[in-house]
């Protein structure tokens, strides 16, 4: 499977630095799912969420699921590394 960051929506509030789209593409099956909402965060060090919706007693539910954390945590380091990449490509002419 392939995972590319395919747009990026810069919000700043808080630690909150933006919006990330993540294509996940399968090349045996021709499959690709494109899902917006990662959020990307600073504080320091930066972060990704996977997306999530406001559920009814006010807080935040994800809507995509790993059975193993690791495998989250590994889905979103290659996703903050293709959003360097996505960043670099992007932006280029103003660096």
């Amino acid at each position: 499977m392939k995972i590319t960051v395919t747009d990026f929506t810069k919000y700043e509030n808080n630690t909150l630095k933006g919006f990330v789209t993540v294509s996940f593409s399968d090349s045996i099956s021709g499959m690709e799912i494109t899902i917006p909402g990662f959020t990307l965060h600073q504080k320091g060090n930066r972060w990704l969420e996977f997306p999530s919706k406001l559920d009814k007693n006010g807080g935040y539910t994800k809507v995509i699921f790993t059975y193993d954390k690791r495998d989250e945590k590994e889905i979103k380091n290659i996703i903050l590394k293709d959003l360097d990449r996505y960043l670099q490509e992007e932006y280029q002419d103003e660096i």
